[in-house]
C-alpha cells in the first residue's frame, strides 16, 4: 500500500486549512485501509521526521493502539542520522528524541545509525 495513494498531505492542506503538522495529524487516522492486510504481512511505516508526532501529541500513539486492537504486532525501527556522532549535542539531542518516542510509544524499540558512508573521521 503506498500511502500517497490514499492521502496527500499538500491536499490534506489545502481543504482543511491546516499547517503540515497539523495535516500530518489528520493524515494518520487511517482506520478503514488496515482491514485488507492478513496476519503473514508485514507493514512498513514511513513515519514523517516530525519529532512531536511521536513524542507528545498523542496521534501516534492513538494509531498504535488502534494496531494492536487488530492484534498486529508493533515495532519501532529509529533512524539517527550517523553525521550526528561528529557533534556531540546532536548526537545527544538526537537519542534523547528516541527515547522520547520509546516511552511515549511502549513499544520494542531499535535504534539504527543511518548513512554511515557519509561518515568522515
Amino acid at each position: 500500500m503506498d500511502i500517497k495513494e490514499i492521502i496527500s498531505l499538500d491536499e490534506v492542506m489545502e481543504e482543511r486549512k491546516l499547517g503540515p503538522n497539523g495535516a500530518l495529524i489528520y493524515c494518520m487516522e487511517l482506520k478503514e485501509e488496515l482491514d485488507n492486510f492478513t496476519d503473514d504481512d508485514y507493514i512498513v511505516f514511513d513515519c514523517p521526521g516530525q519529532i512531536e508526532l511521536f513524542t507528545y501529541v498523542p496521534v501516534f500513539k492513538n494509531f498504535v493502539e488502534q494496531l494492536k486492537r487488530k492484534n498486529i504486532n508493533v515495532y519501532v525501527v529509529c533512524l539517527l542520522d550517523s553525521q550526528f556522532m561528529t557533534d556531540v549535542a546532536k548526537f545527544m539531542s538526537g537519542c534523547m528524541a528516541s527515547l522520547s518516542a520509546m516511552v511515549q510509544l511502549e513499544l520494542p524499540h531499535v535504534n539504527i545509525l543511518s548513512k554511515m558512508d557519509l561518515v568522515r573521521n
